[in-house]
């Protein structure tokens, strides 16, 4: 597959698409549930489109060009509750319109890159039991573009999962309550996050 300057070949999507079906599964999506895409044409649809093929989903494309109201009425109607918008989208969601609770959540082109030292990732326990969480660092872009990233959150656990992660097991992204606020710094006018 070929996207602007980006080529992609069977074993690249192939991986993507697998990483996508295990987000999803993670978000709670499943079997013959319906997740929106708002976006114009890109590899990031194809991987979403593989990926959710994956988990036996239906990825619905949703027309850029239509007015907002028109979009609200074809996520109400297919039953969409995960909507995935691409990036030149994000004022769309605000001016739906619906009734029910929506989940947005943002796309953008990949990127990649390297955390530099030093970086400080600390997590304060609290005495509920919830995880406080301060993350800095600054990241390399493999095109050289700086990116400083720090975010606050919390992750509340129940007693078991607790337990479940002093013992070593892993826990799926939906087993605790995270809430996190990344905040992107970048002086560079060419990353998605800048804008």
């Amino acid at each position: 597959m070929i996207h602007d300057d980006r080529k992609t070949g069977y074993v690249e999507l192939d991986r993507r698409a697998n990483r996508i079906a295990n987000v999803l599964a993670d978000l709670g999506i499943r079997r013959q549930d319906r997740i929106g895409y708002l976006g114009k044409n890109s590899g990031l649809y194809f991987e979403l489109l593989f990926g959710a093929a994956r988990l036996g989903a239906v990825l619905v494309p949703l027309n850029w060009r239509r007015a907002p109201p028109e979009i609200g009425a074809i996520l109400a109607d297919a039953g969409i509750a995960t909507l995935f918008v691409g990036p030149d989208f994000g004022a769309v969601p605000a001016a739906l319109g619906l009734s029910y609770g929506l989940r947005c959540i943002a796309i953008g082109p990949n990127i990649n890159g390297r955390i530099l030292a030093p970086a400080g990732d600390w997590v304060r326990i609290t005495p509920s039991g919830a995880f406080q969480l301060d993350v800095r660092f600054t990241a390399q872009t493999d095109d050289n573009e700086l990116i400083y990233v720090r975010y606050n959150g919390v992750i509340q656990c129940s007693k078991e999962q607790l337990d479940r992660i002093q013992k070593g097991e892993i826990l799926k992204a939906n087993d605790c309550y995270w809430a996190t606020a990344p905040v992107f710094e970048t002086k560079s006018g060419k990353l998605w996050m800048a804008q």
